[in-house]
């Protein structure tokens, strides 16, 4: 200890003489180490605001945990070890909520009556009459939650009780996991006593209980706790009793969980970067003080210290100021995470120390002398290392591709190859700027005097030159790299609210509604999604399943998040090849005041046959109307048809009056009809002529007869034949504009474009779609790798032009396939499903997004900060070295002009080549942005594609603003070095 206490004495008083630079290398090395506790303290919150917003959208019985108990009489009872499972969640979630589904009261009827009880009497939601009181005698006022009972009325229980009704009702949503566990009728009661007891007394029972997770309560941090006492209470409930089924949020507490640490680490990748660059620059200014600190060594030596004493000099002078630099890093990062009220994990703190070692290694190699073998030093050995490394990972993942790096998950490795690569090019460019700078300054010889003299003196300190333009290239490439990564975020959070809307504007229909949202809303566009199979050619009995979506093919141009590369084929010219000819679904309208329809028929057959008209109503709905049933004899059919507006006939059937046929059933014969006729305005007028129609064909390929006839002895004296010919499908319609079919098809090929997968089974251009119970050829028009809307299985897809699906879907089969989407292109809905604006406002206020991108600007400001203060401490570095030589130049008679000019073009040219390095490095990385964004998103595979953007005015600002500094510091620099006398310059 005494060998060490001299030379650490000595670092001391050095450090005591220059309070500036230590104060400045203090608060350096804590920025660096406080970006890094920031980055972490910035995640943290947002996973916190994230965790309380994503519970909070979430229903109550998405978030709850929940068990379900069937009770058998005489088995063990095990309720009360279910509430002290509820009991001991109580810190996170909310009261809990209990309903009793007594199985059916009615004997050998499993869906019969029910009766239910709740815990809690709010969990019933009233929608007409009151509460019940109880039982009076054998009368039991009850509500009816599932049945068609009115108020007021009267149901049996068996001959114990009668039920009566005096309200209907729902159960509050999010406690039972299922309304089927009600039945066909259930019945609240208050309670199972009375004369209700012994109707329950040899039945079971279904015990739902729920507690929701209260957002409120729920800590990001503790998340991976909270999922393992959730899966631990569900293992001992379900531990031997098959009838006791727990369930609890655990996926949504796993994804929550991976959303924060992927936001986390993504914060602490740039923050780290970030604070690499402050080391960095620290590193740079301790190397232009490499002078003076050979000079402290060498008075060392001269007073007899020892190599190891030299070192441990060295080694204090850099270690004590990044002590306090990390001290106090981590004592601001205390009081802060203290005030946010959040806490900071120890993988933060250890990160900070291992900043403060890295930096302290990085400034003592800075101040060290070079060493190299075979001209390969440690700083070389390390750059090849990282190059290689960022060539291993370019190869693994596809020359970092975002859609591979997302499907198979990244490794930490990944998420350093910036730094990495930053770090290659710039020891790269430090070892080849000297030897160019002496091959520029032989080359330049014959320039004029200024050149010459600024290439001599870049060549005579060509390691200080080096040194700077590789720091500024560094500095300026990483910051537009964090301006470039977070422009990538905020248009991809665009890109993605476009691709997922399809237009600006999109109602969907409920999935169980029988209500189209055309409906509702002035004109829309109508849309068709279905979910289909594509038949594949081989082998035989494959399908390959793909979501159709059907879309008015003149609406694709205008569709929202498409990009020119995901199909070869401009979206005019996939437009015009799927509705290569015009198809619609149409037929002869009705007037607007119609009241009735009238046709003569009679048919020759072996059964009479009803008569249908099929209706094509706005809104794109049906109405069937059943004209009458045609016997062998002439009758008159009629049918009121009031109340349809804008009806248009799209089709005319002569069902079968035996149900359901067998597979003998062969119908023959012939069915007559005359012209049809509508009631409007108080008189009979006939509708166009039916005998251009076509005829429907079955899906067994039959098909009848229809042939414009003349009648002899009828009552009308034209109309239609319409010969059987043993097909199942006796149906007329227009003429729809559809290809003619193929054998064994009902419809001709529509064309389609077609994802990948579904392409890949086309033979000689077709496949066989099976859709909403039909066989449909298809023929392959063009071919998209994506397509906007589709985001499951986002490429096994067909799209289609809806009037031609539509057509083909409901010619032969009137109301088949209604639509069930609207989008809207020009004016918004009452009320959208999908909102592209309101989407892509949510994506870009989602907390984790919106601190990843203060955390980039952050980054990619003091990037451009320190490149300025960079170059000028490079400037004036090299005009201290060079003050002498300039001086004697002077003395030697050279003009100050001269002299002047040519330390403004060193200054400069060092400044350019800077910022051109730094440019190219950004350019040259800009492609691993688009790997991180797909690293640091929910690890899906991104919809559309991440495509890495340039800011482009944040860049321009950044160069204008750096190469104006090196411009102005030169200018204002070498006046002031070359201000003085020559002789006065050469006396100092």
């Amino acid at each position: 200890m005494r060998l060490l206490a001299p030379p650490v004495g000595f670092a001391l008083r050095r450090l005591r003489a220059r309070p500036l630079q230590v104060v400045g290398l203090v608060l350096a090395l804590a920025a660096a180490a406080g970006l890094v506790g920031w980055s972490s303290v910035e995640a943290a919150l947002a996973q916190e605001t994230s965790v309380r917003l994503r519970l909070a959208e979430r229903p109550p019985g998405a978030r709850s945990f929940r068990v379900v108990a069937f009770t058998q009489p005489g088995a063990p009872d095990r309720r009360a070890e279910i509430e002290r499972a509820f009991a001991g969640l109580r810190d996170v979630t909310a009261p809990a909520r209990s309903v009793r589904v007594w199985h059916s009261i009615d004997p050998n009827d499993a869906a019969g009556t029910r009766l239910v009880t709740v815990r809690e009497r709010d969990d019933l939601v009233l929608e007409s009459g009151r509460r019940p009181h109880g039982c009076r005698g054998d009368v039991c006022e009850v509500v009816v939650l599932t049945g068609n009972e009115e108020l007021g009325a009267r149901v049996p229980l068996r001959r114990a009780a009668t039920a009566l009704v005096v309200g209907r009702g729902r159960l509050r949503t999010g406690i039972l996991p299922s309304t089927t566990e009600l039945g066909a009728r259930a019945l609240y009661v208050r309670s199972v006593g009375g004369p209700l007891a012994p109707l329950v007394r040899n039945d079971g029972s279904t015990v739902a209980t729920a507690a929701p997770l209260r957002p409120l309560r729920v800590h990001a941090a503790d998340l991976p706790r909270l999922r393992e006492r959730l899966r631990r209470t569900i293992a001992r409930l379900q531990r031997g009793d098959p009838l006791v089924r727990p369930g609890a949020p655990l996926s949504v507490l796993d994804e929550l969980d991976r959303r924060g640490t992927v936001a986390r680490r993504r914060l602490l990748l740039v923050a780290g970067e970030g604070a690499a660059l402050i080391v960095a620059f620290a590193a740079f200014a301790a190397a232009t003080r490499r002078r003076d600190r050979e000079r402290a060594e060498e008075q060392l030596a001269t007073f007899g210290a020892s190599r190891a004493q030299i070192a441990v000099a060295r080694a204090a002078e850099v270690a004590l100021p990044a002590a306090a630099g990390t001290l106090l890093a981590l004592g601001g990062l205390a009081v802060v995470s203290r005030a946010e009220g959040v806490a900071v994990p120890s993988e933060t703190v250890w990160t900070i120390v291992g900043v403060a070692a890295a930096a302290t290694v990085v400034l003592l190699a800075a101040g060290a002398p070079r060493r190299a073998r075979f001209g390969l030093g440690a700083l070389e050995l390390t750059a090849l290392t990282a190059l290689a490394l960022v060539a291993w990972q370019a190869a693994a993942t596809g020359a970092l591709d975002a859609n591979r790096v997302a499907a198979r998950g990244a490794g930490p490795l990944l998420l350093l190859v910036p730094a990495l690569a930053f770090f290659a090019a710039g020891v790269l460019l430090l070892r080849l700027l000297p030897p160019l700078l002496r091959a520029a300054e032989r080359l330049a010889r014959r320039a004029p005097v200024a050149a010459r003299l600024a290439l001599v003196g870049a060549a005579r300190s060509p390691a200080q030159a080096a040194a700077a333009t590789t720091f500024l290239a560094v500095a300026v490439g990483a910051s537009l790299f964090s301006l470039g990564y977070r422009t990538t975020l905020e248009r991809q959070a665009a890109d993605q609210a476009r691709f997922a809307a399809g237009a600006p504007w999109r109602v969907v229909a409920p999935p169980a509604g029988d209500v189209t949202p055309l409906t509702r809303f002035a004109a829309p566009t109508p849309a068709l999604r279905l979910d289909g199979d594509v038949l594949q050619a081989y082998p035989r009995g494959g399908q390959v399943p793909v979501r159709v979506l059907a879309l008015p093919a003149r609406r694709l141009p205008q569709l929202l998040g498409w990009r020119g590369g995901f199909a070869r084929t401009s979206r005019g010219e996939l437009a015009s090849r799927l509705r290569p000819q015009p198809v619609r679904l149409h037929g002869p309208p009705l007037a607007r005041d119609a009241r009735a329809l009238r046709a003569w028929a009679r048919v020759r057959a072996g059964e009479p046959r009803i008569v249908v008209a099929h209706l094509l109503l706005p809104g794109q709905r049906f109405a069937h109307v059943v004209l009458g049933v045609a016997t062998r004899r002439w009758r008159l059919l009629r049918a009121p048809v009031r109340d349809l507006p804008g009806a248009q006939l799209v089709g005319i059937e002569f069902a079968s009056t035996s149900g359901s046929p067998t597979f003998q059933y062969d119908p023959r014969g012939y069915l007559e009809l005359g012209p049809l006729e509508q009631l409007a305005r108080g008189a009979w007028t006939p509708l166009p002529p039916l005998g251009s129609w076509r005829e429907a064909q079955a899906a067994d390929g039959a098909t009848g007869y229809l042939a414009a006839w003349d009648f002899t002895h009828a009552p009308v004296e034209r109309g239609i034949r319409f010969d059987f010919n043993g097909t199942l499908r006796a149906l007329i319609h227009p003429k729809l504009g559809l290809p003619a079919p193929p054998p064994g098809f009902e419809v001709g090929a529509v064309p389609a474009l077609a994802g990948p997968p579904a392409a890949a089974q086309a033979v000689d251009g077709t496949v066989t779609l099976d859709v909403a119970g039909r066989q449909l050829p298809v023929r392959i028009v063009g071919r998209a790798r994506l397509f906007p809307t589709v985001l499951e299985r986002p490429s096994r897809f067909l799209v289609l032009d809806y009037d031609t699906l539509f057509a083909a879907l409901n010619g032969d089969r009137p109301g088949t396939a209604l639509p069930n989407e609207a989008w809207f292109f020009t004016r918004r809905p009452a009320a959208a499903t999908v909102d592209a604006r309101a989407l892509e406002r949510r994506l870009r206020a989602d907390p984790l997004a919106a601190g990843t991108e203060s955390v980039l600007g952050l980054a990619g400001v003091l990037a451009a900060a320190l490149a300025l203060v960079g170059l000028v401490l490079a400037s004036r570095a090299a005009l201290a070295d060079d003050r002498l030589a300039l001086a004697e130049y002077e003395a030697l008679g050279v003009q100050p002009r001269s002299l002047r000019r040519s330390a403004q073009l060193r200054l400069v040219a060092v400044s350019a080549l800077g910022i051109g390095a730094g440019v190219l490095g950004a350019w040259a990385t800009v492609r691993v942005v688009g790997a991180l964004v797909a690293v640091a998103g929910t690890a899906r595979r991104p919809l559309p594609p991440i495509v890495a953007a340039i800011a482009w005015p944040q860049a321009a600002a950044v160069l204008v603003a750096v190469g104006a500094a090196g411009v102005g510091a030169a200018a204002f620099l070498t006046a002031r070095a070359l201000r003085a006398p020559a002789a006065r310059r050469l006396r100092a």
